[in-house]
């Protein structure tokens, strides 16, 4: 395992947290599934900078991936309370090779082939 896979599967098992507006937890009870993971990972290797190490890779995570995926949920839901169900969400690379989400639902043009 990579370490750009492993921080994608920490970041992934963050979200699937349940939701606790009384920690200030709020988004949680999100399955994130990524398509081509792979892609995903060597696109992450790529923000890789040899003075800051794994860092580098977590923080491209938390700058290109998390905004992505907290926009489409705040755009999903109007209001967020603790036990909300789980909500299915796709981690993707657009044909520009840039971080995409969608939440699984709304699928129109992606194939849903290579989605773990």
């Amino acid at each position: 395992m990579t370490l750009a896979h492993k921080l994608l599967l920490e970041f992934k098992a963050q979200l699937h947290q349940p939701i606790a507006t009384h920690l200030k937890q709020l988004i949680g009870s999100v399955n994130l599934k990524f398509a081509h993971e792979s892609a995903l990972c060597q696109k992450l290797t790529k923000h890789y900078d040899r003075d800051r190490g794994a860092r580098s890779i977590a923080a491209a995570v938390e700058n290109e991936i998390r905004p992505r995926v907290v926009g489409q949920y705040l755009e999903a839901n109007e209001r967020i309370e603790s036990g909300q169900p789980v909500e299915d969400y796709v981690l993707d690379l657009s044909d520009e090779g840039h971080f995409i989400v969608y939440r699984e639902d709304k699928l129109v043009s992606h194939a849903k082939d290579g989605i773990c």
